[in-house]
């Protein structure tokens, strides 16, 4: 589903470019504070949508094609998030990765908070979750942490590189052939890294990418991205 409309605080649509959501009514927030939608993931019939400092929004796809607001979550900024077996993971900046329980998909339980996230690393921007050891998160200026929780929930920082990787999405959603993933670093181009062995690493054999810069990178099924 393409959203092509914003949901402001009175419940009212109109048209729009990308899906808006906002506290509206619950804060006294006009539909001239709208915030966007910096990403969504969905459980069923469930929509969660990362509303940047709106939070995250909660939504209900109906039968008629319709969306209907549900509620919002209590983060105060939802920069990004992902949707893997029974867990809802959100980038919630400055208050770090929260991980959530959708067994119940309209009413998220929180299982832990993230926090400590390594050397440099303040705000949690992105997230992705490529396979099922290892969860990658970003920021703006201080590159890419690898966190392992193979022993949920406990976790350690397993690897960092990358130092800008900016604002945008820069990170594939999944892994590729030989349980590799790919990365974009900015003004640099694009590397592959080896999700395969003990700790993650940057494969060298794979990053003869002849790309200057990167706005985004993407994941297909057939094995490439």
């Amino acid at each position: 589903h393409v959203f092509k409309g914003f949901i402001n605080g009175n419940g009212t649509s109109e048209p729009a470019g990308l899906l808006h959501a906002t506290k509206g009514a619950e804060v006294g927030v006009t539909a001239d504070a709208l915030e966007l939608v910096r990403s969504a993931a969905a459980s069923g019939d469930i929509i969660y949508a990362a509303c940047s400092s709106a939070g995250l929004a909660i939504l209900r796809l109906t039968g008629e094609g319709k969306v209907e607001e549900i509620s919002y979550g209590p983060q105060k900024f939802a920069g990004d998030l992902k949707v893997r077996d029974g867990k809802l993971y959100v980038a919630e900046g400055a208050d770090g990765l929260g991980i959530y329980d959708i067994t119940d998909p309209a009413n998220p339980r929180e299982i832990t908070h993230f926090t400590n996230l390594g050397k440099w690393v303040n705000l949690c921007l992105w997230v992705t979750v490529p396979n099922e050891r290892y969860i990658a998160v970003s920021q703006r200026l201080s590159g890419y942490t690898f966190l392992d929780v193979k022993d949920f929930p406990k976790y350690r920082v397993a690897f960092q590189f990358s130092n800008c990787p900016g604002w945008d999405r820069y990170i594939a959603n999944e892994v590729s052939k030989d349980d590799k993933c790919l990365y974009g670093v900015a003004h640099k181009g694009a590397v592959w890294v080896d999700l395969s062995g003990d700790k993650p690493s940057v494969s060298p054999k794979d990053n003869d990418l002849q790309v200057r810069q990167t706005s985004g990178v993407t994941h297909y099924k057939n094995g490439t991205a």
